[in-house]
């Protein structure tokens, strides 16, 4: 490994400790409460080099927004859609969702509101998609639509495929606002609901 590699790989094993310490910081004091300094304590770093890597708590704070809604993304593609089941495949997604959440909980209501804004409707013919994500963001987001796809391809629902595809986005909503609501209870409720009706759906060969 040469200087260069070993220096950038360094510095990607440091700006992520940062953001796992703004994180902590974040969950306990809120965006507005929560300072430099303090976070420069929790990552047992001097407050110049945090500003090194962070010009402001801005900076920082979006960057533990795009951190926790990329690990988002690619729990849903991790947890569901290879399986030839598709009640199975909505279950595990909703499921990552839930373990995701209890894994975040302090984090939560910082990232809930903005997970209400991600797109995981399937992209229409013709339609281009706007998102303003990031590259980071926007890959995950692309190889989740494309393996759920591929999955109700091989589904009762494979003429249907939009609409299914709607419904899990939709239900994704719902969840993600009830926990901006801090309704944490009620959000893992729902999936067990969510997960009967499709199976109940796919069943009456709706």
């Amino acid at each position: 490994m040469g200087i260069n590699e070993r220096r950038e790989r360094e510095r990607q094993r440091r700006r992520a400790d940062i953001i796992r310490a703004a994180a902590e910081v974040f969950a306990e004091r809120g965006l507005e409460s929560a300072s430099m300094d303090a976070i420069a304590s929790r990552a047992e770093l001097g407050k110049a080099t945090l500003y090194y890597y962070f010009p402001n708590k801005k900076a920082l704070f979006d960057a533990v927004l795009a951190s926790g809604i990329k690990q988002f993304l690619l729990d849903l593609d991790a947890e569901g859609p290879d399986t030839r089941d598709l009640p199975s495949a909505v279950e595990s997604i909703l499921r990552a969702y839930v373990t995701f959440f209890q894994a975040n909980r302090p984090l939560m209501h910082l990232l809930a509101p903005h997970l209400v804004q991600l797109n995981l409707r399937p992209q229409g013919e013709g339609e281009t998609r706007d998102e303003g994500l990031p590259a980071t963001l926007l890959v995950p987001q692309q190889l989740y639509l494309a393996r759920m796809d591929e999955l109700l391809s091989r589904s009762p629902w494979s003429e249907r495929r939009h609409a299914f595809m709607a419904f899990i986005a939709d239900v994704v909503l719902v969840l993600s606002q009830l926990v901006a609501r801090g309704m944490h209870e009620e959000a893992e409720e729902r999936v067990a609901f969510y997960v009967d009706l499709v199976r109940g759906r796919l069943a009456a060969g709706d």
